[in-house]
């Protein structure tokens, strides 16, 4: 420790109970960086939590791609990644993403890094979409813009050839949520949506809006949230702060479009196979790999990966932690075995 972190203020410190589970390698990250980030859930929202990051800068460098563009669809945008060459077949198959940031923060520019590996990589489209945020724009607005990007895809002119047999979703946290909502819209219009997609791709996901803070006598069989509740960074607190924003009437956690756990079995029986990134030190951990679990048991092809002593920062961070990048290795794979490459 320098002089000059002696006399700075420490606003994360890491729980004690954490220190042996935590990735070592993630431990100094944050001790050198992340402890000394104020909390955006201690101030009224102002919207700066835009402007001013609640990471430090821990991505990759973006890698080339044939071209990037970007694309007004109205009340949101998205940006299209197309691989150098030319596509086999029927046209390129096509990733679609979703960002995370509590469906109030992020947009265009979050996981350029991964999504230039998948596009690259995996040799596909990759579609990113700048849905709209709340406070602004609450529920249902990601979702209606989620569905709109597909409606989009199936009827955009072909100036870019895409393979609508050969489509997948994915999202980090509140964005694997949307991903996961969308692909359950999808499978319940199939006369809307006719082709079955690929692959769905869950990173850190947001599974259950019903989860609440769990008192200090609460149990670990009372709250989903309480094994991992001094988690850092995603606290409990900051995840209702966000939750407030997206879902200000508390009827609608209960309904699928925001918890997807709750979507009728017979709908999560259809699902496409499933890969399920999971974070072991992520407050939402026990969510994801619950969903995991009863995805099996209704018989879809689930496959889950569990970063030991990762946290919910972990693909942001996969230019400084050494699990990060085997994070973006293996989703990459998944994206590319999806298309058949």
């Amino acid at each position: 420790m320098t002089d000059t972190d002696h006399t700075r203020t420490i606003y994360q410190p890491l729980h004690p109970s954490l220190l042996s589970k935590l990735d070592p390698e993630y431990i100094a990250f944050h001790n050198a960086y992340m402890q000394y980030v104020p909390r955006d859930e201690s101030k009224t929202w102002d919207g700066s939590a835009r402007t001013t990051p609640s990471l430090p800068p821990g991505g990759s460098p973006l890698v080339p791609v044939g071209s990037t563009r970007d694309i007004n669809l109205g009340e949101f945008s998205v940006r299209v990644y197309v691989p150098e060459g030319e596509p086999d077949g029927e046209g390129w198959p096509v990733f679609v993403w979703f960002h995370g940031g509590g469906w109030a923060i992020g947009g265009l520019e979050d996981s350029g890094d991964f999504l230039t590996r998948v596009c690259r990589d995996a040799r596909c489209v990759v579609i990113t979409v700048a849905y709209r945020l709340s406070p602004e724009y609450p529920f249902p607005a990601p979702v209606d813009d989620a569905l709109a990007t597909v409606q989009w895809i199936y009827t955009q002119p072909l100036s870019t050839p895409f393979d609508l047999r050969r489509i997948s979703l994915g999202g980090t946290s509140a964005g694997a949520n949307l991903a996961l909502v969308l692909a359950l819209k999808l499978v319940a219009d199939p006369t809307a949506f006719p082709y079955p997609l690929t692959t769905l791709l869950l990173i850190v996901p947001v599974i259950d809006n019903t989860a609440t803070l769990p008192p200090a006598s609460a149990s670990e069989s009372d709250c989903i949230w309480h094994s991992n509740r001094h988690a850092p960074w995603l606290t409990p607190t900051r995840m209702l702060w966000y939750r407030d924003m997206y879902l200000p009437n508390p009827s609608d956690w209960c309904t699928w479009s925001a918890s997807p756990n709750l979507a009728p079995e017979e709908l999560l029986a259809r699902l496409p196979r499933t890969w399920i990134a999971v974070a072991e030190c992520d407050l939402l951990a026990p969510e994801a790999l619950e969903l995991a679990g009863r995805l099996k048991g209704l018989g879809v092809g689930v496959e889950r990966y569990v970063v030991e002593g990762g946290t919910h920062s972990i693909l942001a961070l996969n230019g400084v932690l050494g699990k990060g990048r085997q994070l973006v290795e293996r989703a990459v794979e998944v994206v590319r075995r999806g298309f058949g490459g």
